[in-house]
């Protein structure tokens, strides 16, 4: 066989094993914007925190977004406000913090959005710096007579 068919067929091998790589847990993509916690199949726990293809090697995922959100809307005639901090950088922990309790003596009460973007009824009783999403709904005093 001449090295050119040879280059060819070896380039087409490669391809084959990195998409049956990709498709079968054995690879994953980290496009930056998270955090992922690989557990591999021994037990041991990686954070996978670098942007570019990471091996799974069949090992279970959880992923983690980078940088947080709250969303509020204390005048409804102003539209919602947004709330983004990293999680990796302290001082905007404590900011989005110090804005969350604000924010509670305010009135609203906040609810924690699900992983997958879907509504919850998980209502927050303190600050999660991890949490993905938090929406903040007004709620009027209830007063008992």
């Amino acid at each position: 066989m001449k090295t050119k068919h040879m280059f060819i067929i070896g380039f087409i091998l490669l391809a084959l094993v990195l998409v049956i790589g990709l498709f079968t847990g054995l690879v994953g993509i980290n496009d930056g914007q998270n955090w992922i916690y690989l557990q591999h199949l021994n037990g041991s726990v990686v954070v996978v925190d670098t942007p570019g293809m990471y091996g799974k090697w069949f090992g279970k995922t959880w992923v983690y977004s980078r940088f947080i959100e709250f969303r509020y809307n204390d005048d409804p005639d102003d539209g919602d406000k947004r709330v983004i901090w990293n999680c990796r950088v302290i001082q905007e922990i404590r900011a989005a913090k110090d804005m969350f309790l604000n924010l509670i003596k305010q009135g609203m009460m906040p609810f924690k959005v699900g992983r997958d973007g879907k509504r919850s009824s998980e209502r927050m009783e303190e600050f999660d710096p991890v949490a993905e999403e938090v929406i903040f709904i007004p709620m009027p005093a209830v007063v008992g007579g």
